[in-house]
């Protein structure tokens, strides 16, 4: 068994910690506002920095045992999140208003982060399949 299948349960703990705190920091943003909401980019930069850099890196190069589609959907995942991370610097460069601030550092990199979250579910559901029918 290679690192991706050793390091796919701890890879979705982890995940859902990052994702509960960001999920909890941006509504209390929401409810309260101010200096509150300036939290949830730092929050949102970590956990973009573990799923792409850590988690996505481990689970590509350690293919042996991942299935074709959630390989080339990971491989999307990262591509995409590139194209947003440029796109979201000029938009955010070139705005001033507090609803672009909330929509591109808030609320797109959320859905980014919980549509990797669902890849490993994914993966970690359709390996202990496959583990259970074999072994």
């Amino acid at each position: 068994m290679n690192l991706s299948r050793r390091f796919l349960k701890a890879d979705m703990n982890v995940q859902t910690v990052m994702l509960s705190i960001q999920l909890l920091v941006a509504l209390l943003a929401f409810t309260s506002g101010g200096g509150v909401m300036l939290w949830v980019p730092v929050i949102t930069f970590f956990l973009g920095v573990y799923q792409w850099a850590i988690s996505a890196m481990i689970h590509i190069t350690g293919l042996r045992y991942t299935p074709e589609p959630i390989k080339k959907w990971r491989q999307i995942h990262i591509i995409g999140s590139v194209v947003y991370l440029a796109f979201a610097i000029a938009m955010t460069m070139m705005t001033n208003r507090d609803y672009y601030f909330i929509l591109w550092l808030i609320g797109i990199p959320q859905l980014i982060g919980f549509a990797y979250y669902g890849l490993t579910i994914w993966d970690y559901r359709l390996y202990n399949t496959y583990r259970d029918n074999v072994g």
